[in-house]
Parts: C-alpha cells; sequence; structure tokens
C-alpha cells in the first residue's frame, strides 16, 4: 500500500510527520460521506416538512415534531453509540448504523399517519443517525494530532455538500414521486453509508498485534502480556499462555462487558473538568438558538411567497457557505495560533446575530445572503470535537463527545418544540392578518 505522497506505508509509522497517513485520510472521506447525509439532509428535509402539512393537513406543530425527533436523537443518542462503539469497534457501529438508516426511510414511505412517520423518519432515522455521526466523527481525532482541525473542517465539508445538493434533488424527487417515492430513493442512497463505514480503518497504533497465540493491543498491554510470556517460557509451559488482565484493551481483559463499557461511557468524572463542563453547555443552548434554522427555515422561508423552486434554491445556498466555512475554519485553526474556545464563542455569536434577520429577509437577495452567511459559521461546529479533545485529551475524547452531544440533543429537542410553538403562532397572525 503507498501513501497519498508515494510513500511506503508499513503499517507502523506514527511519527508526527505522518499526521494522519493514509488510513487517517480515508478516514476523512468516511466521514465526508456520513455526515453528507446525516447533517447535510437536516436542512433540506424541511422540503418534507412543507409536503407532510399539505399532505395530512396537520398543523406545523404536530409535523414539527417529525425534524425534532430526527435532530434531537441523533444527539441525545451519542453517548450510547459511543459507548457501543468503544465496546464493538466505531466502523462496526457506523454500519448498523447505515442499516437502521435504510430500513427506517424504507419504512417511513409507507406511512400513513403523522405518528408513522415520527417513529420512523423521525425517532429510528435520528437513532441511526446517533449510531454514525459521533463514533465515526470522534474516530478522525485518533488517526491526527496537529491537523486534527484540518482533518475534520476537510470531513465536514460534507455538510455543506449535501446541504448544496439535497434540497434540489430532494425537491425534484417530491414532485415527480411524491414525498414518499423520494422517501423511497433517500432510503436508498443511504446505503451508501455502509461505504463510509468500510473506510473507517483503526490508526497502525490501535491495531491488535499477535505473539503466538497472544493478542497484544497496545503498548500498556504488550508490557505486561510479554512479561507473563516470558516467565511461562522460562517455565517451559509455552502450551499455557494465556493473556493477563489488561484494563486499557477489551480483548485482553476477558472481564470487560457491555455494562462495563456503558459505565464507563456514563462516568461523570469528564464533569470535574470546569472547561469541558462550560462547553457543554455553551453547546446546549447553541443547538436551542440553531433548531430554529436548522428544522424551520424552510417552512419560513415559504412564508416569504416564494416559489417551490426558489425555496429550494435558499436552502441550497445554505450549503455553498457550509462547504466553504467548515474546510475554512479548520486551515484557519490549523495554521494559525488563536485560541479555539474564543474563536467558537466569536463564531456562534455572529451566527445568533444572523438568525435575527431571517423573518425580516423577506426579498429574495436578502435571505440568499443570510443563508449563505449561516451555512459559512455553521461551517465552525465541526470543530466540536477538536474543543472536546482539547479539554479532555484523546483518551476520553470518545466518552466526552458523546456527552457533549447529549446536551445538545436536550438543546435541539427543547428549541424545536418552542419553535415550532413560534411558527404556529406566526403563521396564524398572517392569515389573521390576511383575513382581514
Amino acid at each position: 500500500m503507498t501513501c497519498l505522497k508515494g510513500k511506503k506505508y508499513d503499517g507502523t509509522s506514527n511519527k508526527e510527520d505522518d499526521d494522519g497517513g493514509c488510513l487517517g485520510w480515508l478516514s476523512v472521506l468516511g466521514v465526508f460521506i456520513t455526515v453528507f447525509f446525516v447533517k447535510g439532509s437536516s436542512v433540506a428535509l424541511g422540503l418534507f416538512f412543507i409536503a407532510f402539512v399539505e399532505y395530512f393537513g396537520e398543523g406545523a406543530g404536530s409535523v414539527s415534531w417529525i425534524s425534532t425527533l430526527t435532530l434531537s436523537v441523533t444527539w441525545l443518542g451519542a453517548p450510547f453509540a459511543s459507548a457501543l462503539a468503544k465496546r464493538f469497534g466505531h466502523r462496526n457501529i457506523v454500519a448498523v448504523g447505515a442499516t437502521l438508516a435504510f430500513f427506517a426511510l424504507l419504512m417511513g414511505s409507507f406511512a400513513t399517519k403523522i405518528w408513522h412517520l415520527a417513529i420512523t423518519v423521525g425517532f429510528l432515522s435520528g437513532l441511526a443517525g446517533s449510531f454514525i455521526n459521533a463514533p465515526a466523527t470522534a474516530f478522525v481525532g485518533f488517526h491526527f494530532r496537529r491537523r486534527h482541525s484540518l482533518a475534520v473542517g476537510l470531513a465536514y465539508s460534507g455538510v455543506g455538500a449535501g446541504s448544496l445538493t439535497l434540497p434540489t434533488f430532494f425537491q425534484f424527487s417530491i414532485e415527480q414521486y411524491g414525498w414518499q417515492g423520494a422517501l423511497l430513493v433517500f432510503s436508498a442512497m443511504t446505503a451508501n453509508l455502509l461505504v463510509a463505514a468500510a473506510l473507517l480503518m483503526k490508526p497502525s497504533t490501535l491495531k491488535k498485534k499477535h505473539v503466538g497465540k497472544v493478542e497484544l493491543c497496545d503498548d500498556a498491554c504488550k508490557t505486561n502480556q510479554e512479561e507473563t510470556i516470558n516467565k511461562t517460557i522460562n517455565n517451559d509451559v509455552t502450551n499455557k499462555q494465556t493473556a493477563t488482565t489488561c484494563t486499557t484493551c477489551w480483548t485482553c481483559n476477558s472481564e470487560n462487558t457491555l455494562f462495563r463499557s456503558l459505565t464507563e461511557i456514563f462516568d461523570l468524572h469528564v464533569f470535574k473538568n470546569s472547561r469541558f463542563v462550560l462547553f457543554a453547555v455553551s453547546v446546549l443552548v447553541i443547538s436551542f438558538g440553531q433548531a430554529i434554522s436548522v428544522i424551520h427555515i424552510a417552512p419560513i422561508i415559504d412564508t416569504f411567497s416564494f416559489s417551490k423552486e426558489q425555496t429550494a434554491i435558499a436552502l441550497s445556498l445554505y450549503g455553498v457557505g457550509s462547504l466553504c466555512g467548515s474546510p475554512f475554519w479548520g486551515y484557519f485553526l490549523s495554521h494559525c495560533h488563536v485560541s479555539v474556545v474564543h474563536c467558537y464563542a466569536l463564531v456562534f455569536g455572529m451566527y445568533g446575530v444572523c438568525e435575527l434577520f431571517v423573518p425580516v429577509a423577506t426579498p429574495l437577495p436578502a435571505i440568499s445572503t443570510i443563508m449563505v452567511l449561516l451555512g459559512f459559521l455553521r461551517g465552525f461546529l465541526a470543530q466540536t470535537s477538536v474543543v472536546v479533545r482539547k479539554d479532555v485529551g484523546v483518551k476520553y475524547m470518545t466518552n466526552a463527545y458523546g456527552l457533549c452531544l447529549l446536551f445538545g440533543g436536550v438543546g435541539q429537542l427543547i428549541g424545536g418544540v418552542t419553535s415550532a410553538w413560534v411558527l404556529t403562532t406566526r403563521l396564524v397572525v398572517i392569515e389573521a392578518s390576511a383575513g382581514d
């Protein structure tokens, strides 16, 4: 196997100059594909929101539960997904999530009631998203150190690519095949997430090594087991080589169970880190505010008397901004000596200011400009895992990142319900004004 620069890869190099390596950049490609579907579709799903309201004749508050469940469960299920990833491997859990997403959307295409869609497209696809997003994003941190911000920024440009292409595709599919056919087509597309899962390969330092019949998993475990092997060989009892207990490796510790993995992932010791606690709370507040732009921005734009095609174009411009923003912020943080935490606060403060102008930006050029700015600023959200790693270190990154997303899920859930109430009230006022 050769690296992208033509340098032969022997599977053992872990020098700083080889930060990432071939497997690392393949993992970046895998995460790009996952966020293309999971996060890139979040804004575009607002077009289905409009279709559901028209088809079922339900109010915006009832239909909004579908999108609210999708986004909030994706975040709320992150700690559980992280626990399973630590136990069974990141790639395996992403593959399970891809399979679940396929069947959830497939069943949703046969829905005849709103609550059918809430269970399938809402809860089940959200659960699939948590299985895909959290393990895949945390996995990049195992490959990169110096260029972690850049790698995550490039991977999360998939959000922009999805936001750019999927709205137009969804609108075309809904017009041609109805929302049922569009969901059926999208379910088939999500099967490509299995390819993304296959690209998530462990770095050489985490791969299992074999000595005789004994599995060695990392340096700490290797030291303990080699001592046992040497003692066994010296006693001429080579046929009884067994692995000693190693608290850092699941394979080596026969006493470890799934229950212990879940206990570890929910270990509250990370909350002793005041920086992490403050950041987790900020993620909750940011997610609360973003729920409006992610869940309800499509129906809000639809009230501006735009055509369906113009609404889809406006949503696509959000993807243009995100596509440029994610790699820009990654490059900026990798090459400029600035605090990622301070940038995080500044960028999302600006994001909130831009959101204030959404309800009044009724001309198409105005809302188009706002959408590009929102997408560009939201591209910084990819750096969440970078902040978490800086706060707790790579050892607890999967644990802490899952818990951080849990806070974000709470914010998404509260924000989704609140924004649904606000949107319903606004539509009632508009209808009353039209009647007068």
